[in-house]
């Protein structure tokens, strides 16, 4: 079975149902962080779909919340693993590590969770994100660029933004993802 990596910006609430929705009913597992916004909106999908099973959540704090920052869902993330979710806790490295570090690294270790599972190269990770400069949403355009240079297939969701806008993720462009569940979202197609 492979896994699909999702993510977003602490300051959005997106509606994931009908991405999310296609790769469950694929059969595939659901990774994600744990901070608000957009983590927070694939973690609460699959809980009511009673799909928290499939979720394979990275947090960066530990089963009592220990470490957890301003930008943690830790409710959301304890709710899930109660469901069946299973969780990688403290992710992002030890409690003696800066809240930005780890999250950099449990993002890393999402990524490199979805390579593994790798059963589809085709498939890789998805995000909504809030602005195309990356210094004011680097989580997200980290994700991005480190899922791109794992040759994993990177779509985004521009949130009132225009694609245009966005960085190059080495050499290659910004494509149409298609319609659907994906209208709306582009994907990075590396040069050959």
């Amino acid at each position: 079975m492979g896994a699909v990596g999702f993510f977003g910006s602490r300051s959005l609430r997106p509606d994931v149902s009908a991405v999310v929705q296609r790769f469950l009913d694929a059969g595939y597992a659901i990774y994600t962080g744990c901070a608000v916004g957009g983590d927070e909106s694939v973690v609460r999908y699959c809980v009511n779909a009673g799909a928290a099973d499939a979720l394979r959540l990275f947090a960066i704090f530990n089963e009592l919340g220990e470490g957890a920052w301003m930008w943690s869902n830790v409710s959301g993330v304890l709710d899930a693993a109660a469901g069946g979710a299973r969780v990688m806790w403290l992710a992002g490295g030890p409690l003696d590590l800066r809240p930005g570090v780890r999250c950099r690294m449990r993002s890393r270790r999402m990524v490199d969770g979805v390579w593994y599972a790798g059963a589809d190269r085709h498939v890789g990770v998805c995000g909504w994100i809030s602005s195309p400069d990356p210094v004011e949403s680097p989580g997200s355009w980290g994700t991005c660029r480190y899922a791109a240079s794992m040759q994993l297939a990177v779509v985004v969701f521009p949130v009132g933004w225009d694609i245009s806008l966005a960085p190059a993720l080495g050499a290659g462009r910004w494509v149409s993802a298609g319609g659907g569940a994906f209208a709306g979202a582009w994907r990075w197609q590396a040069a050959t």
